[in-house]
């Protein structure tokens, strides 16, 4: 069983760790542009979760879903 990382953003950076981590690693890639995720999702077949992050509960949701694991945010 691989295992599991959250990549927080996928602009530039986070998209091209997401598609490279996959090789060895679960990812789930969150970000709030539908489009991004469409791509990692339709393309690179990598688990996406629809959020924005500036908003306090869902920060709050993603601190729930990350406990206990690796989480790479590329732009914070």
């Amino acid at each position: 069983m691989k295992k599991q990382v959250v990549v927080l953003g996928t602009g530039l950076v986070g998209k091209t760790m997401a598609i490279d981590l996959q090789q060895v690693y679960e990812v789930t890639a969150v970000d709030i542009d539908k489009a991004a995720l469409d791509e990692l999702y339709i393309k690179h077949a990598i688990a996406v979760k629809k959020e924005d992050l500036s908003v306090p509960p869902a920060m709050l949701r993603m601190v729930k879903l990350l406990c206990g694991k690796p989480c790479l945010a590329p732009n914070w």
